[in-house]
């Protein structure tokens, strides 16, 4: 009975073994099925994407109304019988603050993806930015070199590349795409020589109408944003890649056809304007202000001192609120332009220090500005006169220094900071040294009555 008990368990747990292993042999038979139909279906579709079938269109968007795309993007349409598609090389999953604070550090990761261009037109139109094609006439064997070159480069296919406003972009992927398609025609026909063309005008054009964002590049990022530069450099702008685009020949053709406009925008330009010339002229004019308001305050103290002897009950009321409100003015003008050197500071030093992108790794400001900035925090209306002359007269020495700096520097460099930068450090150096000398300057004793001596005065024997 026993013996018959365990030869049922022995057959149970063989059947149980038989049915385990005939259910994973019929997963394993059908993903071999699966993957077979799955490669029959590529195959099929590179067979009905014959080259002469393909169409190939350099798709150039406009800049619209966000911070990403004020400088336009650039992308590669390829359509065949069955699909239309867009191929963008300039796609990231981090947008708003955190996105541009990975773009100032550096750090921000892009990728390629393929999507349908019928979509993505909607999505460009609901943004209101212009849609121009231009077709691109190249050999069927180049049209298959091109299509393998951007599949290439799809997520999941290339590794994500590092994205650089300047040097890593949309355009400079597609740029390099082509190029390779070309066989290096792209690059031997655009020249590499330097040019009278900096980086920054293109900036200022670009960012005229995002004041913040023109504000910080005015400030943060430095010298390598003013030395001249290539043609070549210059097509990481979209709309500059495509006119240099424009004059290339493949295969006895040019390279780019006339253009077709799929969509205009209805709104004004996001590009383009005065804005940095309007920023110039309200700096000079505040630094002016502010000389005027430093002749006018030292002048009334002058009148305050002169008349104190001969006080009224109606001047003296009137002198002390006309100095509290002078006192509280200085006071406030200088806590803030002392503040605001030190943010600036703190801001290129912490950029230089964890940032990977070289633009604002040399910024001007760690040349003009100076750790020791912060002591000009310590001064308030309690401070010893002790402490008031030595703050004064080290911050001289300091903006002395950071001025010898910036011309030794500038000597190696050829270029000079920004007149934009200049203006606003000589508006807070001039306002802190100011503001320092007047709230500074130690109170004078005066007596409300004179006594004088004239030669009529009787005099007491005693007195000899």
């Amino acid at each position: 009975m026993q013996m018959n008990r365990l030869f049922l368990h022995f057959q149970q747990l063989t059947l149980t073994h038989i049915v385990v292993r005939s259910i994973i042999y019929l997963l394993a038979f059908w993903t071999l099925i699966l993957n077979s139909a799955s490669s029959n279906a590529q195959v099929q579709k590179h067979r009905l994407a014959h080259p002469k079938s393909l169409k190939f269109e350099l798709i150039y968007v406009a800049p619209g109304n966000g911070t990403y795309s004020l400088f336009g993007h650039l992308a590669i349409r390829v359509k065949d019988r069955i699909n239309d598609r867009i191929f963008d090389l300039g796609i990231t999953r981090s947008i708003g603050l955190k996105g541009l604070g990975q773009v100032a550090l550096g750090k921000a990761l892009f990728h390629g993806e393929a999507r349908s261009f019928p979509f993505m037109l909607k999505s460009w139109q609901r943004r209101d930015r212009s849609v121009t094609a231009y077709p691109i006439n190249l050999p069927p064997k180049l049209k298959t070199t091109l299509l393998l070159e951007l599949e290439s480069r799809l997520q999941g296919v290339a590794q994500p590349y590092l994205y650089d406003p300047l040097r890593a972009n949309c355009a400079t992927q597609l740029r390099q795409a082509l190029d390779n398609m070309s066989g290096g025609i792209v690059s031997a026909s655009i020249t590499r020589e330097a040019r009278h063309y900096q980086f920054r005008e293109d900036t200022r054009d670009g960012y005229a109408k995002a004041f913040g964002v023109l504000m910080a590049i005015e400030f943060l990022v430095g010298t390598s944003l003013d030395q001249s530069q290539s043609d070549w450099a210059s097509t990481y702008r979209p709309l500059t890649l495509v006119k240099h685009l424009k004059k290339l020949r493949v295969g006895g053709k040019k390279l780019l056809g006339p253009p077709k406009f799929y969509y205009i925008r209805q709104g004004s330009p996001t590009t383009g304007g005065y804005t940095i010339y309007y920023l110039i002229a309200t700096l000079s004019i505040l630094t002016l202000l502010l000389l005027l308001f430093g002749w006018r305050s030292v002048g009334s103290t002058k009148l305050e001192h002169e008349q104190v002897s001969k006080p009224t009950n109606d001047n003296t009321s009137y002198m002390l609120q006309r100095k509290s409100w002078f006192i509280a003015t200085q006071w406030i003008c200088y806590s803030l332009s002392s503040i605001f050197l030190v943010c600036l500071f703190s801001l290129a030093l912490y950029l230089s220090i964890f940032s990977e992108w070289i633009e604002v790794r040399n910024s001007w400001l760690l040349i003009l500005g100076s750790p020791f900035d912060i002591l000009l925090l310590t001064f308030n209306p309690w401070s010893s006169p002790t402490h008031r002359s030595w703050l004064f007269e080290a911050f001289k020495q300091r903006i002395v220094i950071s001025m010898i700096m910036t011309l030794i520097f500038a000597c190696f460099l050829t270029t000079l900071p920004t007149i934009t930068l200049t203006l606003s450090m000589f508006l807070l150096w001039g306002a802190c040294l100011l503001l320092l000398s007047c709230l500074g300057s130690p109170p004078q004793v005066h007596d409300q009555y004179e006594i004088r001596e004239t030669v009529d005065t009787p005099t007491s024997w005693l007195d000899g």
